[in-house]
């Protein structure tokens, strides 16, 4: 029997930090198919780039990161490789969809119920479809209708590539007459690589320690902390913050992996973060935003709305190495 697989990938803006992992990950799973295998790699942010179906050694020579930007058109994507997959008309194939996000839809045409129905259909055809998502996104997943055993959790970069090498080894299970479905270590394993969070409050002694010579640090309004952005988050805010200086206030959107905060740029160097309600914050939170470097002073001082960053007086804060 033939096999096909088609990768899914989610190239929104948020997915910046994790795209060489993806990618190596993609490759590790590609390189594990038969030699006979055939292979489509579709991209999505806020549009669709649909991939053209080649033999796997083929599929790895033109394999390449691509730029990540824009929303997350997850429904419009899922429609379009099943649909894509269906035109191509399959006699006796092994088919296989890997859907890979770490977002919830944010630009799709399309609707839930619609890529729903259309994952209804690829299952009678007894397509396996598999998802891997951010824990916030795996709900998404279960009401598409996926079945439990193929959505798989994963946390940062390296919990991506995980989960990518475990579709492969459920895969080559499945080859030998076996469950393709996660086992508990291979969810364990999505979940426990993550990078250390970069997060750190500042000390009573006035510093703030930071891992890069260039940051975004944020100040806590009820009690004047400040706390670096992971690095992930600088380098989306970097990206969109490029010689831009005549078009503020920009907009970067963090999503479900940072609290479902967004960014407004006002300047080069100056930014509020703002999230959406929550129990703890009827009204949603607002905070100052700056950018620093290793051994710049920051200062914050009460404002009417709680602590913020001012250019003089107030209190000194050192970003330390």
């Amino acid at each position: 029997m033939s096999e096909t697989l088609t990768l899914c990938i989610d190239q929104s803006g948020s997915m910046c930090s994790m795209t060489t992992e993806t990618y190596a990950g993609a490759r590790e799973l590609i390189e594990a198919l038969p030699e006979t295998a055939q292979v489509s790699v579709t991209t999505f942010n806020s549009n669709v780039t649909p991939g053209e179906f080649t033999m796997r050694d083929e599929a790895l020579a033109s394999l390449s990161e691509r730029v990540a930007n824009g929303g997350t058109a997850l429904y419009d994507a899922i429609i379009d490789v099943i649909n894509a997959q269906e035109r191509r008309k399959p006699q006796s194939e092994s088919v296989s969809i890997v859907v890979v996000t770490d977002g919830m839809d944010t630009a799709s045409r399309k609707t839930r119920d619609e890529a729903k129905e259309r994952i209804r259909w690829a299952q009678e055809q007894n397509w396996r479809i598999t998802f891997l998502g951010t824990s916030g996104v795996t709900p998404t997943a279960q009401a598409l209708g996926i079945p439990t055993g193929r959505i798989l959790a994963y946390e940062g970069a390296q919990g991506m590539r995980q989960g990518l090498n475990s579709t492969r080894d459920a895969s080559s299970r499945g080859r030998c007459g076996g469950s393709e479905e996660f086992t508990a270590n291979e969810r364990r394993a999505s979940m426990q690589t993550a990078a250390p969070s970069r997060r750190v409050a500042s000390t009573p002694c006035g510093t703030t320690p930071v891992t890069n010579p260039t940051v975004w640090v944020s100040v806590d309004p009820r009690t004047g902390d400040v706390h670096p952005y992971p690095e992930w988050v600088c380098t989306l805010i970097e990206t969109a913050n490029r010689g831009v200086d005549t078009n503020y206030p920009i907009t970067v959107a963090l999503g479900t992996r940072f609290f479902n905060a967004t960014i407004h740029l006002v300047s080069s160097t100056s930014a509020k973060q703002t999230t959406a309600p929550t129990p703890q914050t009827p009204g949603g939170g607002v905070r100052d935003v700056k950018k620093g470097r290793v051994g710049a002073t920051v200062r914050v001082t009460m404002g009417p709305h709680g602590y913020e960053f001012v250019e003089q007086g107030g209190r000194c804060i050192v970003l330390t190495a």
